[in-house]
């Protein structure tokens, strides 16, 4: 993975870990955020620290104990086999969801708070629970209307490391190491939903 700094709009600059291999947005936000609880930096080459730490947060995928180089990984966790009713099956035919991070958090010495949207949208985040140390994790849902009738089509997670002046969250993305300043409004971009937000601490 390769490590980016992006200034947000306060002038305030963030660490963005890559994503360069297929499906791996879980393992990248994952690592983000437990740097961010940590207060510690991160660096290229920590991408086997991450597998070793969080690879049974995403079952099913074979991941590669080395970064694999820039291969065309996909920003979106494979939704085709999702459930309804199911939070692990909502991000994807791997079988990652809200239960295996939390898992994989608490086993960092991670505490979480979890909150799900269970249908009703918009899920906005709780900002007074976003700070220096106190990112969240936050799933988000691709979703298409066609003809009034919905249709989630893949997932995706993402970083909310806090708020700026003007009341957005900053999130960390993942795919393409981008920094993005969106109103809290329970949308991330054109057709992201925010379907579940896990808040982090020390525990």
């Amino acid at each position: 993975m390769t490590v980016h700094t992006r200034d947000d709009s306060d002038g305030n600059s963030h660490q963005v870990w890559a994503q360069r291999q297929a499906m791996s947005c879980a393992i990248a936000s994952m690592w983000m955020a437990r740097n961010q609880v940590k207060q510690m930096t991160f660096a290229e080459g920590e991408w086997g620290l991450a597998q070793r730490a969080f690879q049974n947060a995403v079952q099913g995928v074979a991941w590669a104990a080395t970064d694999p180089g820039s291969n065309g990984g996909g920003r979106t966790i494979d939704g085709a086999a999702a459930t309804a009713g199911s939070s692990d099956a909502m991000f994807g035919s791997s079988g990652t969801g809200p239960s295996l991070w939390r898992s994989a958090m608490q086993g960092n010495g991670i505490k979480v708070l979890q909150t799900l949207a269970s249908g009703t949208f918009p899920h906005r985040l709780n900002t007074a629970r976003l700070g220096l140390g106190t990112p969240a994790l936050v799933g988000v849902g691709w979703w298409t209307n066609s003809g009034g009738s919905w249709t989630r089509n893949s997932g995706h997670v993402i970083v909310a490391t806090g708020v700026n002046s003007r009341g957005q969250i900053i999130y960390l993305d993942p795919w393409g190491a981008v920094l993005r300043e969106v109103g809290n409004n329970g949308r991330y971009q054109a057709t992201g939903w925010v379907e579940v937000v896990q808040y982090l601490s020390q525990a």
